[in-house]
């Protein structure tokens, strides 16, 4: 026996020593393949933290441009003038093609000259018509590309310089255009001042204000009106209106559909006259801005915003309202922007958007911009200012000196509609009432001002997120508590993956069913689903008493989840009571017509696509996550808390209220939060489920636009690199920026719940 054991032994050794190497290879593969997992996680969460830093640099990159400063810098400065170079100081007026390569010039003389921008060699020369032999110097009213001139002999009439292009010579040439209008006449009278005289067309022919004496206006009215045959019928209609100013008039303008006369005295006294009207003389609105004469007034693009500047240096903005009560107009102070340091004398504006220059006497420029009320940037011009004018697409400014001397600045203000306080303030708009948030980024017309203010999609974002998580938290949550704590578990095997099947529902679905189906039938129910709360509880109240006084006898032979089904059953039969009572309910009370009840007697206007659909789609959708993550953690509380908490005597509800819950909380806010960053980012249940109206009204009947959406409604219109490009991008970094605080509050709160209920 004893030779036997040893044996045994030696067996045992030779199995040992053949075992350890392969253990040891086995170990050794293990802990290779444990690294390389190790480092290939690694990898992917290194690789998932910059592919998110590249999405938030290049979004970045995107919204930089926003906020750059304006700039100017000089391009040309080169004399111009050929043959009139001696007389620099009749030019009058100066303007520059789109492309900024030809310049033109008009002097007082009578010529109106064309050079190159490039070289300032003259490329034409045309000749007003009448001014052969003047006796006086000609007077030029208004701005590019359009002008009025005034003889001495009291003959006005348009001059429109335009630009073709001109690809015939294999090379593209700029080609000058000038067309001259019929001429209309003033009469002789004395006092006319026709350096200070006004002019503007409408449909119909074109309107001449010319002052006689010092509080007289002179109107003449051209219209021309062509017959069945094509002849011209010319109709010359004159009036007169006194302004009844304390003080001379000093500066006249027309709006460009000739209907409205502004007048500045020398007292600061603004006038604003109705001339289409049968009575001119009841149409004036009569304001004054202070005791400084008025030397500037310019109208922004749109013709809705007043520009005035004074001899104390001060250029404020006025709305201009229509009155219809009297048929005028009204001037509201909108702002003041940066002051001159001496009198201001020329004014310049974009005809892209809100932009202008004005200058003084000393040649200091100041770029404004009516919509943000800022004066964006100032520079000087070469002394001796004796023209001043703003390029077609606002990025270039040319000025003429005393001396002759032409001197042409490159403008980059690309964004100038896009400030912190356009995006996030509230801005006073042309045509308001007062500063309100608005998001209207295009409209009908190239005269449109784009309203950029982010506050309403934000306030949608959160409005939308609210109502859905009103809806999904309590059935999530409580559906949850049920399957995890009460529920049989052959029939929880069901019942989650039907729940977490629900999540694979594309959002596009969702939206399209909610918008198509459920909107109509909850406008036709709105009652009866106000109504469902209350029958609701009652059904489940019955269902709770029914099953509680069922005898144990018949409780004992019903297979598992009768209950279930049983409570489902009376809760559909809720539902259907709650419509039929919403139904009688409005017929008894409302006539049959509670929506119309909500708008005459509340004031409340109902959009079929409003927040109590998108709270219920979007709720649908965020259910079956904020369930999962919950059930999970619910199911994951130590068996031994619930066996203690049970064999101190606790019911099944105590237990789960009171134990269960607690030391789920984390993790149940977690599954909130996390159902919080899934609505704020859901795009297609809001896109098609809701108005898209961006509006700040918490009421439900309303719709909102949520910043997803926005994005989506937006972005295909948007032209590349524009101000609504670029602020669409800064609309995805806030989105971005709110998903990741609303995770980091999320993880913070779990860790510190964690700790403590762990402590308890």
């Amino acid at each position: 026996m004893k030779l036997e054991n040893t044996s045994c032994d030696i067996e045992d050794e030779e199995q040992s020593a053949f075992r350890l190497p392969v253990l040891k290879k086995l170990l050794l593969h293990r802990l290779v393949a444990d690294r390389l997992a190790s480092f290939l996680v690694s990898l992917s969460g290194i690789f998932v933290v910059l592919t998110i830093c590249a999405i938030v640099f290049v979004i970045t990159a995107e919204i930089i441009p926003l906020f750059m400063p304006p700039r100017v810098t000089m391009a040309e400065s080169l004399a111009v003038g050929g043959e009139n170079k001696a007389k620099p100081s009749s030019i009058v007026a100066v303007g520059v093609d789109d492309y900024q390569e030809v310049v033109y010039i008009i002097r007082a003389e009578g010529l109106i000259e064309f050079f190159s921008l490039e070289s300032g060699e003259p490329l034409e020369s045309v000749r007003i018509p009448g001014t052969d032999l003047l006796a006086h110097p000609v007077h030029v009213l208004g701005s590019g590309p359009e002008y009025f001139i005034v003889l001495d002999d009291g003959s006005i009439f348009s001059a429109v310089i335009s630009f073709t292009l001109d690809y015939s010579g294999g090379s593209r040439a700029i080609v000058p255009q000038v067309d001259f209008g019929q001429p209309a006449k003033f009469p002789d009278a004395a006092g006319v001042r026709p350096s200070i005289a006004a002019a503007g067309k409408t449909e119909n022919g074109a309107v001449y204000a010319l002052p006689v004496g010092d509080n007289e206006i002179f109107l003449l009215r051209r219209m021309e009106k062509k017959s069945l045959l094509g002849t011209p019928k010319v109709t010359v209609v004159e009036r007169r209106i006194e302004l009844a100013l304390k003080s001379p008039v000093t500066k006249l303008l027309l709006n460009r559909t000739g209907d409205l006369l502004f007048a500045g005295s020398a007292a600061g006294e603004l006038a604003v006259i109705n001339i289409l009207s049968e009575d001119p003389q009841s149409a004036i609105t009569r304001t004054n801005i202070g005791d400084q004469s008025v030397t500037l007034l310019g109208l922004l693009l749109a013709d809705q915003t007043l520009i005035v500047g004074n001899a104390a240096g001060e250029i404020r903005s006025f709305f201009v309202k229509r009155d219809y009560t009297t048929g005028g107009a009204l001037l509201i102070a909108h702002h003041a922007f940066r002051e001159h340091r001496a009198v201001p004398k020329y004014f310049a504006r974009s005809e892209r958007n809100r932009s202008f220059i004005t200058a003084d006497e000393s040649g200091l420029v100041h770029l404004h911009y009516g919509t943000s009320c800022e004066t964006l940037l100032s520079f000087s011009a070469p002394s001796g200012l004796a023209a001043l004018s703003l390029a077609a697409k606002a990025d270039g400014i040319l000025a003429l000196s005393g001396d002759g001397r032409l001197v042409r600045w490159n403008l980059e203000n690309y964004h100038p509609e896009a400030t912190l306080h356009t995006l996030f303030g509230k801005v006073w708009y042309e045509g308001r009432d007062r500063p309100e948030y608005v998001w209207q980024s295009t409209g009908a017309t190239d005269e449109f001002e784009s309203k950029l203010s982010l506050v309403p999609l934000i306030f949608g974002t959160l409005k939308g997120t609210c109502y859905a998580l009103l809806f999904a938290v309590p059935v999530a949550v409580l559906g949850a508590l049920y399957v995890s704590q009460f529920m049989d578990p052959a029939l929880r095997s069901y019942i989650k993956p039907a729940v977490e099947l629900m999540a694979a529902l594309p959002s596009v679905v969702i939206g399209f069913l909610a918008g198509l189906w459920l909107a109509p039938r909850v406008e036709n129910g709105i009652l009866g689903l106000f109504l469902f709360p209350l029958w609701f509880c009652a059904a489940v109240l019955i269902a709770l008493l029914f099953w509680k006084w069922l005898p144990r006898k018949i409780v004992r032979f019903l297979p598992p989840g009768s209950e279930l089904a049983f409570l489902m059953l009376t809760v559909a039969a809720g539902v259907w009571f709650s419509l039929y009572s919403g139904v009688l309910l409005e017929e008894a009370v409302f006539s049959g017509d509670f929506l119309g009840f909500l708008r005459e007697q509340a004031g409340a206007i109902y959009d079929q696509r409003n927040s109590i659909v998108v709270g219920l789609a979007m709720g649908f959708a965020v259910i079956p996550l904020i369930f999962t993550i919950t059930e999970d953690c619910l199911s994951a509380v130590p068996r031994n808390l619930v066996a203690a908490s049970l064999a101190l005597g606790a019911t099944k509800w105590q237990t789960a209220a009171r134990v269960v819950l607690p030391s789920a909380s984390p993790g149940i806010f977690s599954a909130v939060m996390i159902g919080f960053g899934r609505a704020v980012g859901e795009t297609m249940i809001v896109l098609m489920a809701t108005g898209n109206t961006p509006i700040l009204d918490w009421s439900v009947f309303n719709g909102f636009r949520a910043m997803s959406a926005n994005i989506a409604v937006e972005l295909p219109e948007a032209p590349h690199g524009g101000t609504l490009y670029r602020v669409l991008f800064l609309t995805a970094l806030l989105l971005f920026v709110l998903t990741f605080v609303i995770n980091m509050i999320s993880e913070v709160v779990r860790q510190r719940l964690r700790k403590r209920y762990q402590a308890a």
